[in-house]
């Protein structure tokens, strides 16, 4: 049918299932239904697209949401939509962190280290009972802390082209320093370095007694070779402590073997 002739025919049918002079309880529903008809057929471009629709019935999927995405793309105000996606992902990363931070609490609160503090804290008459101790003994919580205005995600994202900055700038700088001009490592590099080999977060390395950061770094522990001779040593200490895997794996033999007898 031609465009015109599909025009004619609308009129006619609109005319006849009008709600208004049709009184069949189903002429509403079929006037919407010769409407959306009309918008399909009486456009070449979505008239195309129903005639290769019906050749190709396997696209339907594809078809069905380039029709939503074209349907509410018009209703739908970009900037709101974004503004509200990014208050979701906002509220989400938040009730993460805060929830992290109080697991992490509850189970810092069981550890012994802090009950150990508490008890202390009670046999030394500073505090009346591990009630009133809990106020005085301060917990600490590294890595968990609670979140503030600036963990915020908007926040995150504004900071992070400064950080990527700052990060290529580090990368760069040590590139050069270390790689081209073979410079001798700073003290704050080589603290880097080893805790990047001992896995230990920058807050913990700062915890650690001060004679135990300075042999680390006289022994150059950044070096693979001394780091490996390092860890031997540590391995052969804990086990003649008694603290070692070994010692801890023959020990849960031994109990075994006593409770088979």
């Amino acid at each position: 049918a031609t465009a015109a002739a599909i025009k004619k025919n609308y009129r006619r049918i609109s005319l006849e299932l009008h709600p208004d002079k049709n009184p069949s309880e189903d002429a509403a529903e079929r006037f919407r239904a010769v409407a959306r008809a009309n918008e399909i057929l009486g456009d070449e471009a979505r008239r195309g697209e129903y005639d290769d629709f019906l050749a190709h019935p396997e696209k339907y999927y594809s078809y069905y949401v380039d029709h939503m995405v074209h349907y509410y793309s018009k209703q739908a105000n970009t900037k709101a939509v974004i503004l509200g996606v990014l208050l979701f992902f906002t509220a989400f990363h938040w009730a993460n962190r805060v929830r992290y931070h109080h697991r992490v609490t509850r189970a810092a609160r069981q550890s012994p280290d802090y009950i150990a503090k508490l008890e202390e804290a009670v046999r030394s008459g500073v505090a009346a009972d591990l009630v009133a101790a809990e106020a005085l003994v301060e917990l600490e919580v590294v890595g968990a802390e609670r979140p503030t205005w600036r963990d915020l995600l908007p926040v995150q994202m504004a900071v992070l082209p400064v950080r990527v900055a700052r990060l290529l700038w580090w990368a760069a700088h040590w590139i050069v320093a270390y790689n081209i001009l073979k410079k001798e490592y700073t003290r704050e590099d080589k603290e880097f370095l080893i805790r990047h080999q001992i896995n230990v977060s920058k807050e913990n390395w700062a915890r650690l007694p001060e004679e135990d950061r300075e042999e680390m770094v006289r022994r150059r522990l950044w070096e693979k070779k001394a780091f490996n001779v390092y860890m031997q040593e540590k391995r052969i200490e804990a086990n003649r402590t008694g603290k070692g895997k070994k010692k801890q794996r023959n020990r849960r033999r031994y109990v075994s073997s006593d409770d088979e007898y």
